[in-house]
């Protein structure tokens, strides 16, 4: 080790969860998450694979953040220099699409928005079904998994971390549902 250099060592033995990271790099945390570097990881438990959970490419981690982007396409430190509107970004991406086949999803959802509250549902078309969102259920929270709790929507705070299974099985092929805050 160099001076002036430290390595720190993470054992993750922790239960089954969902962890995050962010740059501290430049020394203000609330800046490098909004122009950084963030990103989830999993630790795993194989006793959870009699669970019968959602696995692979069913499995779905969701980052969702806030960014305000200038006219040029650069983004806007809205903590410094409010300009601009609030455009959500999942996965680096604004208004992403994901298409899903009819069956049970796992989305593992980090909000890595700097202050940014957000309040979840997802809305299917009118008449698809009874009611005008689809229920899920919440399985998982910043500690791992928890006994399940069927929902219709829910709040996130800014570092939380929420597990959900998602069973699109009832929408008909062609009809959209909407992740919507």
């Amino acid at each position: 080790v160099e001076p002036n250099e430290a390595i720190y060592a993470y054992t993750n033995h922790d239960h089954s969860c969902m962890l995050w990271y962010h740059d501290h790099a430049m020394g203000m945390s609330a800046l490098n998450v909004y122009a950084g570097l963030a990103g989830l990881y999993f630790i795993r438990d194989p006793a959870d694979d009699r669970l019968g959970l959602p696995r692979g490419e069913f499995e779905v981690p969701l980052i969702l953040q806030d960014r305000t982007f200038n006219a040029n396409g650069s983004l806007a430190y809205t903590m410094v220099d409010r300009e601009g509107e609030d455009t959500p970004i999942v996965n680096g991406k604004a208004y992403p699409y994901l298409d899903v086949e009819p069956r049970r999803y796992r989305l593992r959802i980090l909000n890595a928005s700097n202050e940014r509250f957000w309040r979840l549902r997802f809305d299917v078309p009118r008449g698809v079904l009874p009611q005008p969102q689809l229920p899920f259920w919440l399985i998982g929270t910043d500690g791992g998994l928890r006994a399940p709790l069927h929902m219709l929507d829910f709040l996130i705070s800014p570092a939380e971390r929420y597990d959900l299974i998602v069973d699109f099985s009832q929408i008909p092929p062609g009809k959209d549902v909407t992740l919507t805050n």
